[in-house]
């Protein structure tokens, strides 16, 4: 009985060792800066718009679908330029087709985390919009969503609610 108990505990610690050692190695923590997401990305945002309202909250019907894909080119910079942002996109809001430019700044957490800000300078939608974003898979994809929207220019204001993704083209 004592032998059949040291070869099961022997046989235990045997497999014990050899899982550990087929296992993969904890992967070192990513840090990222803004040459992580340097290059051109095709992007698909999903939003809700609604007219600007004192504090309080709008009935769901208040708010207008939006969706959009186009392209975003992170440039990290140099050392005398911040990082910077260019692209465009096409969609529809509420039934009614948009196109756009923008440009922009952007910033890289060491966290893999950080901030785009987009300038649409066209007349009629002449705004500045912010997000939080999130550096997943190395790279390969930028999470987005949305945070504060601000006119450049008087007139209407827009609160939105939205979120995308962008991935990397090859």
């Amino acid at each position: 009985m004592r032998y059949k108990r040291k070869l099961a505990t022997l046989i235990a610690c045997l497999i014990a060792v050899g899982c550990a050692a087929l296992m993969p190695a904890q992967a070192r923590a990513t840090t990222c800066d803004a040459s992580t997401v340097a290059g051109s990305y095709g992007v698909r945002l999903n939003s809700f718009f609604a007219p600007s309202t004192p504090q309080g909250f709008l009935p769901i019907s208040s708010f207008t679908p939006g969706v959009f894909a186009g392209r975003i080119v992170f440039d990290p910079g140099t050392a005398t330029t911040p990082p910077s942002i260019s692209g465009f996109r096409v969609g529809n809001t509420g039934g009614r087709p948009v196109s756009s430019t923008f440009i922009g700044t952007y910033s890289v957490n060491s966290d893999c985390t950080g901030t785009v800000s987009q300038v649409f300078p066209q007349t009629g939608i002449a705004q500045i919009r912010q997000h939080e974003i999130a550096i997943v898979q190395g790279g390969a994809e930028v999470e987005f969503a949305n945070t504060v929207t601000s006119p450049l220019q008087p007139g209407p204001i827009f609160q939105i609610v939205g979120s995308g993704v962008a991935k990397k083209q090859d």
